[in-house]
């Protein structure tokens, strides 16, 4: 689990190398506003002989944000309070959105070549940076061995126990193995970041045909998706596409876009 809530602000410059060859790039300053992210070092879970079953965790939680985490006297989760006082007033909700304390940089690098008077071909990588996270802050770490005995559905099934306090037992149970530790240690986080590789073939002075490949990584995870297009456009005033994508394993992605200038507006669907 990774989630971050920031804000960006950018200064890009582009430039042309020579006739055929443009790069631009865009330096990017990051102020982070809330963030919550999960450093699983390990979780596994193990079915022994006896059929009792062992849980092997080694987590970290990091929190930045307007939470207060308490603990009981067994370093197990007792409350999480979210303090609403920050959003009371709209000076305090400016306040909170517009907090500097979390800073970070980024940056986009791209290039486009003419290959011929018909075909060109570009690259970027776009959204690459990291955020030092240093205000309010919460790290939770559960490092320990857990072992769940189970339970006996007949108790349920005879109306000794009811079913809803044999979920909450399992629950409690497992919650008190897990020991934990709080302290306000800052992290880094880095943005998922994706890399572009696309091509585009004018077939007439108004009728192109498109290529694009996005790749995007988040942690270990790596994301792809294929774009195809055909790409319609009249003078300055009007463009339309029809674009077909493959992407997260699926096949049935089918896209229509439109524009056309109206004075001084544009205007997209």
């Amino acid at each position: 689990t990774d989630f971050r809530y920031y804000r960006e602000i950018g200064l890009g410059i582009s430039k042309n190398v020579t006739e055929r060859l443009r790069i631009g790039a865009r330096f990017k300053y990051l102020s982070g506003v809330a963030a919550i992210n999960i450093d699983n070092r390990a979780l596994s879970l193990k079915v022994n002989n006896d059929l009792t079953h062992t849980i092997t965790a080694d987590m970290m939680m990091n929190v930045s944000g307007p939470v207060t985490i308490t603990l009981d006297q067994q370093n197990v989760i007792e409350t999480i309070d979210f303090d609403d006082s920050r959003f009371n007033s709209a000076s305090s909700v400016v306040k909170t959105l517009l907090n500097t304390g979390n800073s970070g940089l980024g940056f986009d690098l791209g290039a486009e070549y003419n290959i011929a008077d018909k075909l060109r071909l570009s690259a970027a990588i776009t959204d690459f940076g990291y955020i030092n996270w240093k205000k309010d802050l919460t790290n939770l770490k559960a490092d320990n061995n857990i072992v769940f005995k189970g339970f006996d559905m007949a108790d349920v099934y005879s109306g000794n126990v009811s079913f809803d306090s044999l979920a909450k037992a399992m629950v409690d149970t497992l919650m008190s193995a897990f020991s934990m530790t709080t302290n306000a240690t800052p992290f880094k986080t880095w943005l998922p970041y994706g890399v572009t590789f696309g091509a585009n073939l004018n077939l007439t002075k108004s009728l192109s045909v498109g290529l694009v490949s996005y790749t995007r990584f988040v942690g270990n995870q790596v994301h792809q998706a294929v774009t195809l297009s055909g790409n319609l456009n009249i003078g300055n005033a009007f463009s339309a596409t029809l674009a077909y994508t493959g992407a997260n394993r699926r096949f049935d992605n089918v896209g229509m876009g439109l524009a056309f200038r109206a004075g001084v507006c544009q205007f997209y669907f």
